[in-house]
């Protein structure tokens, strides 16, 4: 029976459901995880996947030169699980291959633990200078300070590929970022979304809702990990004060957290949440946040969608874009490359200008007047879904490019 280790900080992260998946079709897998519901050392099941829990033993040191902030907190993070790995060594498991999402540095010492395992990094983002995850001007002066940064910022993904045997990209636009010497058994495949469980269903019950829309009224919804001005949320919430002006019926749906996960913090204690609603008027009665929710109620808020708005820079594309494509949800979004990669024509989205919430308004407008239009263009967009992205037809090639770098001598 093959073995495959994969190494995240959290889990199930991206490879959770490829894990499952390999499981059930007669891989022996092993999850090592950071995760807060693993302890150090701890080994939990998830059906046939083992996940084993490992710990940096302490944080970066103050004193380290700010370049390096990062790269030591990856060094670390790559001790903690060398050690866990250790340990498994000696009770009699040893990896065909490992799987590391690069830059957290958890997987850099795989093979100072395992010398003939295959290591494949899974690598998500390239950061380059000027930045491609910004639509915003630059603001600091020491230009050369800023490059400096920048580059040091690549040295766990550095590490890591001087001892790949292959490297896995979930997008083209993710990959160009990647200079083009590093791209030596190189796989672009998305990380796949499961189509079957993210399919349209009329008439969903939301009642699990603390409020939820009447069941006549039109509603937009979006989703989003943290409200953040990268993911667009300040443009949409302007846009959203002024459609409820002049269109009194239709509610919104917002799922997520007020927190910030990219870009510049706030102030303790402020959260763009709190600004935008001190700064425009609402009819908090149309409008349900909703929190984190689990998968299949989220998935349900998406199928009561009649348009999905989804905001971005142009970034490391969500699972939320492709989810709500799977649904069939009119998609609202902004054009950039990671978007247009997903949704290529106009007749598959409603495109808007990121930085302008008078564009954004014009979109979110046109998707409620124009319903039976909108419903065409989310039905382009699932069967892009269904090409491209279920992890049906995802998961059996990424398995047979495993198993070519498994064939490598």
């Amino acid at each position: 029976m093959k073995k495959i280790l994969f190494i995240h900080e959290n889990y199930p992260a991206q490879f959770g459901a490829l894990g499952r998946y390999m499981a059930d079709n007669g891989w022996e897998v092993m999850f090592a995880t950071a995760a807060q519901g693993v302890g150090k050392d701890e080994v939990k099941r998830d059906g046939k996947v083992k996940i084993v829990g490992y710990r940096a033993h302490r944080q970066p040191h103050e004193s380290t030169h700010n370049y390096l902030q990062g790269t030591e907190k990856a060094i670390l993070n790559g001790q903690g699980f060398a050690r866990l790995a250790i340990k498994l060594r000696r009770s009699g498991f040893t990896p065909d291959v490992v799987m590391a999402h690069s830059g957290w540095g958890s997987g850099t010492f795989t093979k100072a633990v395992w010398p003939e395992t295959k290591f494949i990094q899974y690598l998500e983002w390239w950061y380059e200078h000027p930045a491609r995850d910004s639509m915003f001007p630059e603001t600091e002066k020491n230009v050369e300070n800023q490059k400096a940064k920048i580059f040091s910022r690549n040295l766990p993904f550095l590490l890591d590929w001087a001892y790949a045997d292959g490297v896995i990209v979930p997008t083209e636009f993710q990959a160009a970022g990647v200079p083009e010497k590093m791209r030596h058994n190189f796989l672009v495949m998305h990380d796949g979304v499961d189509t079957e469980m993210f399919s349209p269903q009329p008439d969903v019950d939301l009642s699990f809702l603390e409020t939820a829309p009447p069941k006549d009224a039109q509603v937009l919804t979006y989703a989003t990990r943290g409200m953040e001005p990268y993911r667009g949320f300040p443009q949409f919430m302007q846009a959203l004060s002024h459609l409820q002006k002049t269109h009194k019926d239709f509610h919104c749906i917002i799922g997520g957290t007020d927190t910030i996960h990219y870009g510049p913090k706030l102030p303790k204690g402020d959260t763009w949440k709190t600004r935008m609603l001190k700064e425009w008027d609402f009819d908090l009665d149309r409008i349900h946040f909703t929190g984190r929710l689990p998968y299949d109620k989220y998935r349900d808020v998406l199928r009561r969608s009649n348009g999905h708005v989804y905001l971005t820079v142009p970034f490391v594309l969500s699972w939320s874009l492709v989810e709500s494509m799977a649904i069939g949800c009119p998609i609202i979004t902004n054009d950039c490359a990671p978007t247009r990669e997903a949704l290529p024509t106009d007749e598959s989205a409603t495109f808007v200008d990121f930085q302008d919430a008078n564009t954004v308004l014009e979109g979110m407008r046109w998707t409620l007047d124009n319903s039976e239009a909108a419903a065409a263009k989310g039905k382009v967009s699932r069967q892009l879904a269904l090409d491209s992205y279920s992890k049906s037809a995802l998961y059996p090639k990424k398995v047979e490019y495993i198993n070519s770098i498994l064939d490598q001598k």
